[in-house]
Parts: structure tokens; C-alpha cells; sequence
């Protein structure tokens, strides 16, 4: 009996349809978990740029800071 070529065809097909979508299956995990520390991260900066104009312009009032 012959081996139909088809067979051989759909069994590679099958194989890479898996590794595609796990692989796609991982690249989603991390992008979930590398978008929320991205998230924390801007969070972080954008208190620290805040408190630190607040700083900035709290010493510029000052009048031994104002050389600096």
C-alpha cells in the first residue's frame, strides 16, 4: 500500500500549527506580565518627576540654593 503524500503534509502542518501557537501562547504571557511592570514603572517615574519639580521649585525659593 502506498503512503499518501498528504498524510505527510498534514502531520508537518499539525506540528507546526502547535509550536505557532504555543509559541504564541508564551509571547502573550509575557507581554501581560511585561506591560504591568511597564505600568509600575510609569506610575513610579511620574510620582518622582512630580515630587522632584515640588523639591526643585521648594529650594529655588531659597536664596543660597538659586547659585546651584
Amino acid at each position: 500500500m502506498a503512503i499518501d503524500p498528504r498524510d505527510a503534509l498534514w502531520k508537518a502542518t499539525y506540528v507546526l500549527y502547535y509550536n505557532v501557537y504555543y509559541g504564541e501562547m508564551q509571547a502573550n504571557k509575557l507581554i501581560i506580565r511585561w506591560q504591568l511592570i511597564d505600568d509600575i514603572t510609569k506610575v513610579l517615574m511620574t510620582v518622582t518627576a512630580a515630587s522632584s519639580a515640588v523639591a526643585g521649585w521648594t529650594l529655588w525659593q531659597q536664596p543660597d540654593f538659586k547659585i546651584i
